[in-house]
């Protein structure tokens, strides 16, 4: 071989090694001061990892302006309303036994009927510090058992106090001392397109943990009546509208405003799949607060009788109905003694 080809290949072989050195990390003195040494993977690099001295790095303090300024802006009237409520609502889980009738069979024509035990789910919040717990009827209802769950984790046997199902108000009660209490506001004068938030336990058994979750809304209206059907027995009159979303599982839990305070208890929803559509519906704060000062007190909820019974009166062609008529009236009932009859 030539001179001049000898010192050819030399230079290449010497840029090989330094090529591979500067890939590979090869040789201490190409480490960068303060970083850790490479690590052979035996793959690839994907995303390069720049060397950085940690003493170089610069931290903002929240002092430094525009961190400041973002950390404060997050915390909004509604983030403080939530974190004022949050700790007191719980997650009300029961255990419901019900008559099942079983299929007939060639063996066995005429089954007896069975016990089938079932779980429900649904919210509540905390009124005092010695446990009790404002929640829905429905929510309770042919109760065997029922746990509460506050969102700490903790679980306690509740006691059901009273429930009314004409107004689907309950009162439940368990053991405890110096319990997180939900501030108590007011469902008067409530201003239509106002802040509201739903706090409850939608679906709470698929989640990890037990702290409530919290849709915001607005009032969307005020003194809604809804028609029951035949075959429920609740009248819901006077009821809050809104828009926040209420789903499976937030019945009973509290609706909020935007300074922390209750003003109404969650109970239902216009839906037609099922989930939440913007149509929710709370029963306000200030008639579940004297349903359940009745309950307390005497254990039921005691209503003036009229002695008569009312249908809706004729529809137009829209579908409207302008009042009621008077179908029956109840021998020596007060409204027969006051001289109303039935329409004819």
């Amino acid at each position: 071989m030539s001179p001049r080809k000898f010192t050819h290949v030399m230079i290449w072989a010497a840029s090989v090694v330094v090529a591979l050195g500067a890939c590979e990390g090869v040789g201490s003195e190409t480490a960068t001061p303060g970083s850790e040494p490479a690590v052979e993977t035996g793959e690839p690099s994907l995303i390069a990892r720049p060397n950085v001295d940690p003493s170089q790095q610069t931290t903002v303090s929240p002092a430094q302006g525009h961190s400041y300024q973002a950390s404060r802006s997050r915390n909004t009237a509604i983030v403080e309303a939530a974190a004022r409520v949050a700790p007191a609502v719980v997650s009300v889980n029961v255990i419901r036994a019900e008559q099942v009738q079983g299929r007939a069979s060639f063996f066995d024509p005429f089954p007896m009927p069975r016990t089938r035990r079932s779980r429900g789910l649904g919210s509540g919040f905390i009124v005092s510090a010695d446990g009790v717990i404002l929640t829905n009827d429905h929510v309770i209802r042919d109760a065997e058992r029922i746990m509460v769950t506050l969102p700490d984790g903790r679980d306690f046997e509740a006691e059901l106090i009273g429930t009314d199902q004409l107004t689907d108000v309950a009162v439940l009660k368990i053991q405890g001392a110096d319990l997180p209490v939900a501030p108590v506001g007011t469902s008067e004068g409530l201003l239509i397109g106002e802040w509201s938030l739903a706090i409850g336990n939608p679906f709470g058994n698929l989640f990890s943990n037990a702290e409530p979750s919290v849709t915001a809304g607005v009032i969307s209206g005020t003194g809604r009546h809804i028609i029951p059907d035949e075959e429920d027995r609740v009248v819901y009159l006077g009821m809050i509208q809104t828009d926040a979303s209420i789903n499976p599982g937030n019945s009973g839990g509290p609706l909020v405003n935007s300074v922390g305070e209750v003003i109404g208890v969650n109970s239902s929803i216009f839906s037609r799949s099922g989930g939440s559509e913007g149509l929710g519906f709370a029963i306000p704060i200030d008639r579940a607060i004297r349903v359940a000062n009745a309950l307390i007190s005497s254990g039921e909820v005691q209503r003036a009788w009229l002695g008569l019974r009312v249908d809706a009166s004729e529809e137009d062609i829209w579908g409207r109905t302008f009042g009621v008529t008077v179908s029956r009236v109840f021998p020596s009932s007060p409204a027969e003694r006051a001289g109303i009859v039935p329409s004819r």
